[in-house]
């Protein structure tokens, strides 16, 4: 079977394994902070999900009449909302929000069963996805922030700057910014743009996680 968007469906596909591989690497990871390794592995993973999701769909199921699509890109709008509350979670440990866990656990919970409800049944547009994720990212980007207030060290800065250049990326595929030159579309450089960006915060990630005080 001939792909139909190669560029989207490659760069998705690199991203997935990308993912995965990072997902792994810190799941496998010696450390005292379990509850953060493991949401840290799961934002990888379910990222990675979502871009194997994607991939399928722009390389084999374009067409949304198809049954294909109407499998698939529903899981990739689920795997970005999975995305979201495990960067929440992430957040919150790194803030050290314990107290608040018992309250905020259940609304982020509730907010991504609403999410699901919403791209299951009601609206389907990537754009929905995006705005459940957005909020998310920037908590995680404040977090990093803090991280990055207590300890100047060179991984910290690249965290940052990764986590920002995931809310970048969704701006140049909304805002349809391709790369001419490279023969890539608007999609296939959020692809891109995504993916150094998230060689950035597993870079922060591994650093931040054999650190015992920051």
């Amino acid at each position: 079977m001939i792909l139909q968007e190669p560029d989207v469906a490659i760069t998705d596909y690199f991203l997935a394994i990308e993912c995965f591989v990072f997902a792994l690497l810190v799941w496998r990871g010696r450390t005292s902070e379990i509850s953060k390794k493991n949401w840290i592995s799961v934002c990888f993973l379910s990222l990675g999900l979502a871009s194997l999701f994607g991939g399928t769909v722009h390389g084999f199921f374009v067409d949304e009449s198809s049954k294909g699509f109407r499998i698939f890109w529903p899981l990739t709008l689920l795997s970005i909302g999975l995305t979201a509350c495990s960067a929440m979670f992430v957040g919150l440990s790194i803030y050290e929000m314990h107290r608040w866990r018992k309250v905020l656990n259940p609304i982020i919970w509730f907010l991504f069963l609403g999410y699901g409800i919403t791209v299951v049944f009601i609206d389907q547009a990537f754009r929905i996805a995006i705005f459940f994720y957005v909020p998310a990212a920037l908590f995680l980007l404040s977090a990093s922030c803090h991280i990055y207030r207590r300890n100047r060290d060179l991984p910290a800065l690249a965290g940052l700057l990764g986590i920002t250049g995931t809310l970048l990326a969704p701006i140049i595929q909304q805002m349809k910014i391709n790369f001419p030159a490279l023969h890539l579309s608007y999609n296939a450089a959020f692809h891109i743009v995504q993916a150094a960006a998230l060689g950035m915060i597993f870079w922060s990630a591994r650093w931040y996680l054999g650190k015992e005080h920051l």
